[in-house]
């Protein structure tokens, strides 16, 4: 899994976006844009978009499931899979 996209130039976070079916990232202050490979599938239940970005991923002890927290590329809609207290 690739780390949170920083811009080179002004070491900012980017936020990936889809394009064109491809996922890209884009810098709005200096204008830097490349693609981001940093993505998993993951199915959003607001829209429908299968791409995703991993926030947060932990793993658990014993028989508990891996806990997951994904933001969608297209809607930016946030959702948690697996076990959460």
């Amino acid at each position: 899994m690739e780390r949170t996209p920083i811009c080179p130039n002004c070491r900012i976070i980017l936020h990936p976006k889809e394009e064109n079916d491809t996922v890209i990232i884009e810098c709005k202050i200096c204008g830097f844009k490349g693609e981001y490979k940093g993505w998993v599938e993951h199915t959003c239940s607001k829209c429908g978009c299968d791409k995703a970005i991993v926030l947060f991923h932990a793993m658990t002890k014993g028989d508990e499931d891996a806990t997951g927290l994904f933001k969608c590329i297209r809607c930016g809609h946030n959702s948690r899979e697996g076990f959460m207290s």
